[in-house]
This record gives structure tokens, sequence and C-alpha cells, in this order.
């Protein structure tokens, strides 16, 4: 199965994910890298590609004439993976630092780069998990997500 998608590995693994129940996954797929999401498309529209991954958001916001000449297989929201859209493990090495991270995550929304970056990710802010329980819980679930 041929995939259309950006030069996004985060984009291209939650795709992947997405396809699972369909036995679809990186031994019997590859990637077509586009430019751009539109290019995306246009692969599909052009039919050099069975699939394509874009942002749900770019999805929404195609006109419909070209959103009617697709059919979406799947998609989520934003508040599907919320949780682990990103997450920062510190090796014990760099524990002397830990506060020092924690401080710079949290306090990203109260500075311009920061809010800018957080803006750029769709993300309002990071939460700190500081308990054992959530840590291997979060260390479980992301392993068990690999493709």
């Amino acid at each position: 199965i041929k995939i259309s998608a950006t030069d996004n590995p985060d984009l291209r693994q939650l795709g992947l994910i997405l396809l699972e129940p369909a036995n679809l996954n990186r031994t019997n797929t590859s990637f077509i890298l586009a430019k751009n999401h539109i290019l995306t498309i246009k692969d599909l529209l052009k039919q050099e590609v069975d699939l394509a991954i874009i942002p749900t958001k770019t999805y929404q916001n195609l006109s419909p004439p070209v959103k009617n000449s697709l059919r979406a297989l799947v998609a989520n929201s934003k508040d599907d993976i919320a949780a682990l859209t990103h997450v920062f493990l510190l090796h014990k090495e760099y524990a002397a630092r830990l506060d020092s991270f924690k401080n710079i995550l949290t306090t990203m929304p109260d500075n311009s780069s920061g809010k800018s970056i957080l803006d750029d990710l769709e993300l309002t802010g990071f939460t700190i998990i500081d308990e054992v329980a959530q840590l291997d819980f979060m260390i479980d679930l992301v392993d068990a997500l690999q493709i």
C-alpha cells in the first residue's frame, strides 16, 4: 500500500496507529513523501498513492469540491491524543536538572517564545506527571502504541 504524507514522523506514526486495525503497518506499506499536505492530497487524487495521511484540521478546511472527491477512512481529534502528543522523559543522568526542565515546560505559556512554540504545537501547556504509577502507565501506553 502506497501512502502519501509529509516528512513529519509524528504524523506518519499516528497515521499508522490509526490504520493498525486494517492490518497496515511498516512492513506492508511504503511512504511517498510530499512537500506539503496539499501535495499529499494531490497524489491521492491523481491515484499515485492508495492512501494519504493529513491532519484532520487540513481535511476539514478543504473546499467542498475537493473534500467530496475524497473519503475519510479514519480520523481523530486533538483531544483523542492530547495526553500522548508530546512526552518528555529524562535520563537519570540528568536528574539534577529535573526541576529546571519542569519549570521551563510549565512556564512556557507565560513568555512569548514559549507561547509561540505551544501555539505551533496546538497545545496550551504541559502537565507534569510526578506519580510513579502515572509514569509507568504512560511509558507502557507509549510502548504499546509503537509499530
